[in-house]
């Protein structure tokens, strides 16, 4: 298991060109994505302006190559002042030439952003939605590292799912899946610079893009499962199959009170069900420790169960890797980290939806954010 820790639009409607693109490809960048995929920044007068966090996310997974890379673009605090803000990007990739995370902060003032488009930039990264797709190009602030790729959505959108926690004041959380499955090309560059420099050319590999965005410490008494993948189009050949499967599922910091779950299950460009809340069960079936982190497990192997009526889901997930991002909780006035688990594994799928047998086994992404690591 490799093992790496790190601590610390309407406008563009307009403008369309002739491009010949598929029904759902128009429907999805026409109608969808432009309105739903905005940012969501804070105005100079709101009162809970720093409270606010918001990110999009990026990821690939490539067998035929044994790499899968991740990417985020996130605001953090109050962006209209930059002594209480920041913008992070961080990069993360598992790959033969070796493994690699890191999670660069930048000053709000090297930020762009818009609240009527998805496009941002940090720093030398940036995220442009055109007419054929999401173009995300990102690059470390060492320049080790460095990924530019199209992200063609393949599917619709899901809605809006919102988690408000009444029992603390102002907080809420905004979970948008803009692309469950996506069919991305372009490149990804390791070691960039030095002598065992390599760069992988991605052709037609298997992609995801998420959105969140709310009101929150990372502080705060929260935790969440947030599981994602898609089938290939068969044992051999590394693109986007038929289904795509994605849960959010919220809880505490001990996963001991859930608070609001969604799974979804997309059939080629539609979704085809959706489980709420009572209707989900996550079972953390194993867990493991890292030898530093002795008091902070991850889970080695996660099963989700889903009914409602007469449609069920049965996912197995068993964790192949492990990336700790840890955030520092120093700005929030607590001596800790935040350890926010990045998981790539196996995935088995197996149900019955609308009458219709579900089978299918492939890689795909976990995330489990459980307790506090609190320093002394």
């Amino acid at each position: 298991m490799n093992k790496k820790i790190l601590s610390l639009s309407s406008l563009l409607l307009l403008t369309f060109s002739m491009v010949l693109i598929s029904p759902v490809e128009s429907k999805i960048l026409a109608n969808s994505l432009l309105e739903m995929d905005v940012f969501h920044a804070p105005e100079s007068d709101d009162p809970t302006a720093s409270l606010y966090k918001e990110w999009h996310y990026f990821n690939i997974i490539d067998e035929e190559q044994e790499l899968s890379f991740i990417t985020t673009f996130m605001l953090n605090g109050n962006v209209n002042d930059p002594t209480m803000s920041a913008a992070v990007n961080l990069v993360s990739y598992n790959t033969p030439a070796g493994n690699d995370t890191k999670m660069d902060a930048y000053s709000i003032n090297k930020a762009r952003w818009s609240n009527t488009s998805p496009n941002v930039t940090i720093g030398k990264s940036k995220v442009t939605l055109k007419n054929d797709g999401y173009h995300v190009h990102t690059i470390s602030r060492d320049g080790t590292t460095e990924f530019n790729a199209v992200y063609k959505p393949e599917v619709e959108p899901s809605s809006i799912w919102t988690v408000p926690f009444p029992e603390i004041p102002y907080r809420v959380m905004n979970w948008f899946v803009a692309a469950s499955k996506v069919n991305v090309n372009g490149t990804l560059t390791v070691n960039k610079g030095a002598d065992d420099e390599k760069t992988y050319v991605l052709e037609n590999v298997r992609g995801y893009h998420d959105h969140n965005w709310g009101r929150w410490l990372w502080s705060d008494d929260i935790g969440w499962d947030w599981a994602q993948a898609s089938s290939r189009k068969n044992d051999n050949e590394n693109s986007t199959g038929k289904y795509s499967i994605s849960l959010g599922h919220m809880t505490n910091n001990d996963h001991t009170i859930p608070k609001s779950t969604i799974l979804e299950i997309w059939e080629n460009e539609e979704i085809m069900t959706t489980f709420k809340d009572n209707e989900v069960k996550i079972i953390h079936e194993s867990t493991t420790t890292l030898p530093n982190m002795p008091n902070n497990p991850y889970p080695t192997v996660n099963v989700i169960k889903a009914k409602s009526g007469g449609d069920k889901l049965n996912i197995r997930f068993t964790t192949e890797q492990v990336t700790p991002i840890m955030l520092p909780l120093q700005p929030e006035g607590v001596n800790g980290y935040r350890i926010i688990w990045e998981l790539v594994g196996k995935y088995e799928v197996n149900g019955i939806i609308n009458k219709q047998k579900v089978n299918f086994e492939t890689n795909g992404y976990m995330e489990y954010v459980g307790e506090l690591l609190m320093l002394p």
